[in-house]
């Protein structure tokens, strides 16, 4: 159980309703035991909870009717379609004057911790790293040019768009799962992802985006072959994401592999 406990909220699945069940028993008269009452027990399986009383039950029901949208762990998810969905314009509104100040408050509320956006969120962050450069103090209008592009950049996150990822990476008790770590670098910014690949029993496979990490390269000017070394550092690329993969995930089924593009 140390593993799915995070503060306050308790996370857990199993890869059969039986086993499920099981579980939200043994969970429930745990805590019990030791005077912790959990409450808001949610799935995406409307009836995995039939042990659990109503009034310790979120309403399952309202919820998959109305297709609502709950927080775990600070991402929106879906129970009926069992999908995280990451959306901007609900969060993000213009401000009145641009400034460093806003900028960088902007950048804050963009919450993306396993960096799903990153592709995104990362051109962000390149625009503050171009404003501390031009030596602007906190509450300084922009330079039209700089106003304009950060408009130009803004718009994007204010689109009415939602990415929904699917929380179910398909894996179950006999797959086999495979962990496919990439790095790159640019100018810029440099990058690193983690794929997972799980294969069935019927031997089919299926690949999904895990984590990623992206941060701005340094304002020093450096060659393309030496950003691309530090993206593929421990303290950063993609070895340490897969070790953190790995740490979440014991089972010796789990295979590693990395690609680290070469120098031009």
């Amino acid at each position: 159980m140390t593993g799915t406990i995070y503060v306050d909220d308790l996370l857990s699945g199993e890869d059969s309703i039986e086993a499920a069940q099981e579980k939200v028993c043994q969970i429930d008269q745990m805590f019990s035991a030791g005077g912790f009452t959990l409450q808001k027990w949610i799935s995406n399986v409307q009836f995995i909870f039939s042990p659990i009383p109503d009034e310790r039950r979120l309403n399952n029901e309202k919820i998959f009717r109305d297709q609502s949208m709950l927080k775990a762990l600070g991402l929106k998810w879906s129970p009926s379609s069992d999908k995280f969905l990451l959306c901007f314009n609900e969060e993000v509104a213009p401000s009145l004057r641009d400034t460093k100040r806003s900028v960088l408050s902007f950048i804050a509320k963009l919450f993306d911790p396993l960096g799903w956006l990153a592709p995104v969120v990362v051109l962000a962050n390149i625009f503050l790293q171009l404003l501390w450069t031009a030596n602007l103090q906190w509450d300084d209008t922009l330079p039209e040019n700089r106003a304009s592009r950060w408009q130009t950049l803004t718009k994007e996150f204010r689109t009415p768009i939602e990415f929904a990822v699917p929380r179910w990476l398909g894996t179950t008790g006999t797959s086999q799962v495979e962990l496919h770590g990439f790095s790159d670098a640019s100018q810029a910014a440099l990058a690193a992802a983690v794929h997972v690949r799980v294969t069935d029993a019927r031997n089919f496979g299926r690949t999904s985006v895990l984590i990623a990490k992206a941060k701005v390269a340094p304002l020093k000017r450096v060659t393309i072959a030496r950003l691309e070394l530090s993206a593929a550092r421990p303290s950063f690329s993609c070895s340490s994401l897969c070790a953190y993969v790995r740490a979440l995930d014991s089972r010796e089924r789990l295979s590693i592999s990395g690609q680290i593009p070469p120098s031009p």
